[in-house]
């Protein structure tokens, strides 16, 4: 009886199994030598994790409201809970901050860290087009929770049967491939931001990539001369639509080691090999002198000895 209830009890919660969606956006990134945790990984997944809403890939930050507006999802210049705010700035990029509550005049939010991984919650102006850190500019507001819109419209004349349909375009702007000559990089069509290093004697990239939809456009796909450090490359597609994302390649290429510099280093191990070899002789040459000393000495006694045996004899 007890097997047969555990089996019911079993079957009964299967249902409620679920799994979790995969955020496509990073776990790191690094600019200027800084690394931290993507906003759009950080709004993607707080939308998740509240909501129960898993969001498409929207490419860079910047891109999230013209994307999300075209996806037909409702965009507009009010605050509310619940939506993603969207901003220009921060080097062309972006960035999006999930938004939890609003008051009067500010805007609770949860965003990622200016350093380091994870997120962190603070208020921000909710005004648009108003002026914050990292040179950003409020563009506006994602409603998530709302309903999206068919994205097709028609029209009908009463006094006629015919119906005028509008062909919704293509919204797709994520790349199928894209491949570093000579470099590896591991390529997902959702992943927006990749990290590379490479040795200073690689001075030039050649890159190249297809579009995951043949009425996508892409721009970026060429030969790149690299500066020593970091140098930011970015792939940009636009769709059919005129919605776009931005795959970001940061590729810091490794400084120059100075031949002057492996000089020093061969004479330093030169000069250590030396002390060695004289430490050594050292160790050798003291019971050396000991013994020609303690010679010295047993010849000049016994040159002594015979000098008294001889005066002796001679008396």
């Amino acid at each position: 009886m007890k097997k047969r209830l555990f089996i019911i009890l079993f079957l009964l919660l299967i249902p409620t199994i679920s799994y979790a969606a995969s955020n496509p956006y990073p776990k790191t990134q690094t600019f200027n030598g800084v690394v931290s945790t993507p906003c759009t990984r950080v709004a993607w997944q707080e939308a998740y994790d509240r909501l129960g809403i898993a969001l498409p890939g929207w490419g860079n930050a910047v891109d999230w409201y013209r994307n999300a507006a075209n996806a037909g999802y409702q965009v507009g210049s009010e605050a509310k809970p619940n939506s993603i705010a969207v901003y220009s700035g921060f080097q062309g990029y972006g960035h999006v901050a999930f938004v939890v509550s609003v008051s009067d005049e500010t805007m609770h939010v949860v965003e990622n860290k200016g350093s380091g991984e994870g997120k962190t919650e603070g208020n921000r102006s909710k005004g648009i087009g108003s002026g914050e850190a990292s040179d950003l500019y409020l563009i506006g507001f994602i409603y998530i929770t709302e309903p999206k819109s068919s994205g097709s419209s028609s029209s009908s004349n009463s006094s006629s049967s015919t119906t005028t349909t509008t062909t919704k375009k293509s919204n797709n702007s994520n790349l199928k491939s894209l491949t570093i000559e000579g470099i590896d990089l591991e390529f997902a069509k959702d992943n927006y931001f990749y990290t590379l290093n490479v040795p200073y004697e690689t001075t030039s990239i050649t890159i190249n990539g297809k579009t995951d939809s043949s009425k996508a456009k892409v721009d970026g796909l060429k030969d790149y001369e690299l500066n020593v450090g970091e140098n930011i490359i970015t792939i940009k597609v636009t769709a059919e639509d005129k919605s776009e994302s931005s795959y970001i390649i940061n590729i810091t290429r490794d400084e120059e080691v100075v031949e002057e510099t492996k000089t020093e280093n061969k004479i330093k191990a030169k000069e250590k090999q030396n002390v060695k070899k004289f430490k050594w002789s050292n160790y050798y040459l003291i019971p050396i002198i000991g013994l020609v000393i303690l010679i010295s000495v047993v010849i000049i006694i016994v040159i002594k000895n015979k000098k008294k045996k001889k005066s002796k004899s001679e008396k």
